[in-house]
């Protein structure tokens, strides 16, 4: 065993100790799940070294989805219930709620899952500042009201539909046409053009304000008596305030940044304007 020491070789066996059927191999192979947080999900045991590949060819021959839309239900059903249950019976125990007369349920909001690369790519080309949503990674996960496609939804249908010697290519096009043409007929429909009509006139209304406050764009706010610039960081709104007609609607959460200088040092400050329901339109001062 010095030879292996002196090499660096400690745990290989003497060339005699072979293993058979009967005996615990010498090398063990294992795969180790982790989730999106790098959560521990499990280890499993494996033949040999794992593949990637030639684990995942039955999956990979299926086309991806361009994007998925999740429903999102809210129920009655107590948390209680899903607690420390396995996989398979959390399954079970929700796919019995809709058939179950004593809890209710409604559709929350719903959100998008882009799973297109070359659509996440597209929108990353044109989206300049949005620090509300992650744009570095392979799919994207936008909550309605997908508001960040309402804001450069005209840069995106220029995109689309722009000149031959700067046209995206056909995959990219198509993913592109689909998921907007899902938008301008379940969500937008013709509401957004109904307020940029509004907004000539310099009204708004408290449904569609959230068009107003794209992120990076300036707006001014009354400050110590006079009026401050400040940036647009975030907009925060009802989620279903296209979707659902509710008698009480939540109120918008705009955070805002500027710049301050205080004699010596300019440095960023942050604030938070919260604008209540109004009924009807507004004029945009």
């Amino acid at each position: 065993m010095d030879i292996y020491r002196r090499k660096g070789f400690d745990h290989i066996p003497p060339p005699e100790e072979k293993t058979d059927g009967n005996k615990q191999p010498m090398v063990a192979y294992s795969v180790q799940y982790l989730d999106r947080e790098g959560g521990d999900i499990g280890t499993q045991p494996h033949p040999t070294t794992f593949d990637l590949d030639v684990a995942r060819h039955a999956v990979l021959k299926f086309k991806a989805s361009v994007f998925g839309v999740v429903t999102v239900l809210k129920t009655s059903h107590s948390p209680e219930a899903f607690r420390y249950l396995s996989d398979e019976s959390r399954l079970d125990r929700v796919s019995r709620i809709l058939s179950d007369a004593s809890i209710t349920v409604d559709v929350h909001v719903t959100k998008i899952i882009i799973e297109s690369q070359a659509l996440v790519s597209a929108i990353r080309t044109v989206v300049r500042y949005y620090p509300q949503i992650d744009l570095e990674g392979n799919s994207l996960e936008l909550d309605e009201l997908y508001a960040v496609i309402g804001h450069y939804l005209r840069e995106l249908e220029s995109l689309r539909q722009g000149p031959q010697d700067s046209a995206l290519d056909p995959k990219t096009t198509e993913h592109l046409r689909l998921l907007l043409d899902y938008l301008h007929t379940n969500v937008y429909k013709d509401k957004i053009d109904a307020e940029r009509i509004l907004h000539l006139k310099d009204l708004c209304t408290f449904q569609m304000l959230w068009l107003l406050f794209k992120p990076g764009a300036t707006v001014y706010l009354e400050f110590r008596g006079n009026l401050a610039a400040y940036v647009v960081q975030s907009v925060v709104s009802d989620p279903a305030i296209l979707s659902d007609v509710k008698q009480r609607l939540e109120p918008y959460k705009i955070k805002l940044w500027s710049l301050r200088y205080d004699g010596r040092f300019v440095g960023r400050t942050s604030t938070e304007v919260v604008l209540p329901p109004f009924g009807g339109e507004r004029a945009v001062t």
